[in-house]
């Protein structure tokens, strides 16, 4: 079976900062894909950084040089809102303008056939509440299984991602469900216990505030569901955000920044839609366990499992 695709048509929301050499990049590969309509936004500097401001300026002009027919929505904030606020609030207020959307990040540098894969699984799966992400990384390409250009797991990178409005309505930043819910539903999704404890430390520790991130709220959001992202037989997103001035990836990441082909259209589809488990338990053995934030996640599990005893949390 084989999935033809068609020219953009899609809405591509880019999210920036304060770094305006990998703004450059990423908006070079979209200027290539050159989409109908065009999202850009923008965290503002913090306090008392003269340096930074400029830094987002730059960055600002960057994103701007639209040189294609294109609407262009201009999200800015002119106070610096944080990392986890400024994503959440940016793709809510896409949704509320688009049905699906792709997002990029200023750190993401997709190939060209990323915006094709995107395209095709957005409408593949348009009325398919199963599957609630698409995902254009693939860490692990030599797992891969069966012959099918995509499978399904049930772990989002967001790395390079596309969803719908009807996906992202179930989105909460501040997670109320975890404690009623938590244990039951990482149950349900991960057979691994080690796997299972580590991700209801690291969902505490955001719920907590510890960590300024949206994404463990939006795979939060998935498990809770049970829902199905669709990610690529081959990895078709660098992520090149690693470095002093990083967020959260100060350090080089296991192969991270590697492309590791195109994918030909039309696309091969595999035969159902359905959790490939196999795949999502190597994949979670490898990349998590097999990973140096695993012995960051073991200090969570001590330091909140102390915390609970204690009654603190």
């Amino acid at each position: 079976m084989h999935l033809e695709v068609n020219r953009m048509k899609t809405a591509v929301a880019f999210f920036f900062f304060r770094r305006p050499g990998l703004t450059a990049r990423v908006m070079a590969t979209i200027r290539s894909a050159r989409p109908p309509r065009l999202y850009l936004v923008a965290d503002g500097p913090r306090l008392g950084r003269e340096a930074e401001a400029e830094a987002c300026a730059a960055a600002r002009a960057e994103a701007e040089a639209v040189d294609w027919p294109c609407e262009v929505v201009k999200l800015y904030s002119e106070d610096n809102m944080g990392c986890g606020r400024r994503l959440s609030s940016g793709i809510t207020a896409v949704f509320e303008c688009e049905e699906e959307a792709i997002i990029l990040e200023d750190d993401c540098v997709p190939v060209p056939s990323f915006f094709d894969f995107c395209e095709a699984m957005l409408e593949r799966h348009r009325n398919d509440e199963r599957v609630m992400a698409v995902c254009g990384s693939n860490f692990d390409p030599d797992l891969w299984r069966g012959n099918g250009d995509w499978c399904y797991t049930n772990y989002v990178y967001v790395w390079g991602w596309a969803s719908w409005r009807r996906a992202w309505q179930h989105y909460d930043f501040f997670m109320p469900s975890l404690k009623e819910e938590g244990d039951e539903v990482l149950n349900r999704i991960f057979r691994n216990w080690k796997v299972r404890t580590i991700f209801r430390e690291i969902l505490w520790y955001t719920k907590a505030g510890h960590v300024d991130t949206w994404d463990h709220q939006w795979n939060w959001t998935i498990w809770r569901r049970a829902g199905l992202v669709a990610i690529p037989r081959l990895n078709l997103v660098s992520n090149l955000g690693w470095g002093n001035d990083a967020t959260h990836c100060e350090h080089q990441g296991l192969n991270h920044d590697k492309v590791t082909g195109m994918l030909a259209i039309p696309l091969i589809a595999p035969p159902v839609v359905e959790l490939d488990g196999p795949l999502m338990d190597a994949l979670a053995r490898d990349r998590l366990l097999g990973r140096p934030s695993f012995i960051r996640s073991v200090f969570y599990i001590l330091r909140h499992s102390v915390k609970r005893l204690l009654g603190l949390r």
